[in-house]
Parts: structure tokens; sequence; C-alpha cells
């Protein structure tokens, strides 16, 4: 295997973008999920400045953050569950 993929494949190293209050993670590999086409097809599309953007679902966030179980992510759930009630009002 090369360099580039032992990076690639590894599944404990990750991509982190933060500014300010921002901050966009890319995992290799996460949790709790069943696979990554069921999550593409779960996931929330954006435009960002004319670029498609997919974004995973609140409930595929909150599958993963239950399989994880660290205290944060416990506190992290009734956070997202909270977003995700506010928005489906919104869309009412």
């Amino acid at each position: 295997m090369s360099d580039l993929e032992d990076i690639v494949f590894d599944k404990k190293q990750y991509i982190r973008l933060k500014k300010d209050n921002f901050k966009m993670e890319f995992l290799p590999d996460i949790t709790g999920l069943s696979s990554f086409d069921q999550s593409f097809k779960n996931c929330e599309k954006l435009n960002l400045d004319g670029n498609e953007i997919s974004i995973l679902s609140y409930e595929d966030l909150i599958s993963n953050k239950k399989a994880v179980g660290r205290e944060i992510d416990r506190s992290d759930i009734d956070e997202l569950e909270k977003k995700k009630k506010d928005n489906s009002k919104a869309e009412e």
C-alpha cells in the first residue's frame, strides 16, 4: 500500500476545517451507520455559492452519536434533537 493509501484508508485519520464558530470534519468511517450509500441517500443537500454540498442527516448524526456514547455525544444528541424538531416546525 502506498503512503497516500495508508493515510486515506486509516480510519483514525480525518480532516477538520475550523473558522471562528464553524467546524467541518471529513471522516473516512462513522460508527453506528449502516453504509455510505444509505447515509448518502439520507443526506441533506445544500447549495453554497453554486456548489452542492452533501451533509449528514440529523438522523444519521444522532445514530452516530448514540453509537459512540461519549458524554459530549450524549449532550450533543439533546441539542440535535431540538434543532431537528425546530427545523421540522419551520418547514410546515
